[in-house]
């Protein structure tokens, strides 16, 4: 036997190293992936310390009128009701959206929004876009003219040029007045799903 294991050593090694591997691999794999990166040690930042305020000492007022009359400047606060609370929340972007119209001069929708997918031409990212600015009515859309038109195409993007080229005003003025089957003869069916 000892004559064998000294003849063929090579062949009795080569099982045991293919079995070392093997188990290595198995360890590794289970052990997070053989990722031996140095992680540093987490680091704790030192607290910042903020001076505390200084209290002004009260100040005299010799004549209490002018204060008297700045305090009646001042408004007044608006009491807003219980029910109002979730609206308050979804107005919002709404403001933002209103305040961006009114800030390229494009009067701002009032009532509740349409649904201006109605509208030929206007798509989901499209109609995204025009709530974004506060487009949101017919109506609004119908009042347009050449110079709100432009104001508004300015901001649309890749979209440019649509409002012309797809008659929004008109199909909105239409859609506003609810004058459906004129919409219909001249622009084609309105969807089933809007």
């Amino acid at each position: 036997m000892g004559n064998f294991c000294s003849a063929n050593w090579l062949w009795l090694l080569l099982p045991l190293l293919i079995g070392l591997l093997t188990g290595w691999w198995a360890w590794a794999r289970r052990s997070g992936g053989g990722d031996y990166a140095y992680a540093a040690p987490a680091v704790t930042p030192e607290p910042v310390r903020v001076p505390d305020p200084v209290v002004a000492a009260p100040r005299v007022v010799a004549d209490p009128a002018p204060v008297a009359a700045k305090i009646a400047e001042v408004p007044k606060p608006v009491a807003v009701k219980a029910a109002a609370a979730p609206a308050a929340v979804a107005a919002v972007p709404v403001a933002a959206a209103a305040a961006a119209l009114t800030a390229i001069g494009i009067p701002v929708a009032i009532g509740n929004p349409d649904d201006l997918l109605q509208i030929k031409g206007v798509g989901p990212k499209l109609n995204q876009l025009m709530v974004s600015l506060g487009i949101r009515r017919f109506d609004q859309i119908a009042k347009w003219g050449a110079a709100e038109i432009g104001k508004v195409d300015e901001h649309l993007g890749s979209f440019k040029g649509r409002i012309v080229r797809d008659s929004w005003v008109e199909q909105a003025g239409l859609l506003a007045r609810g004058a459906i089957a004129e919409f219909e003869a001249k622009f084609g069916k309105l969807d089933s799903e809007n």
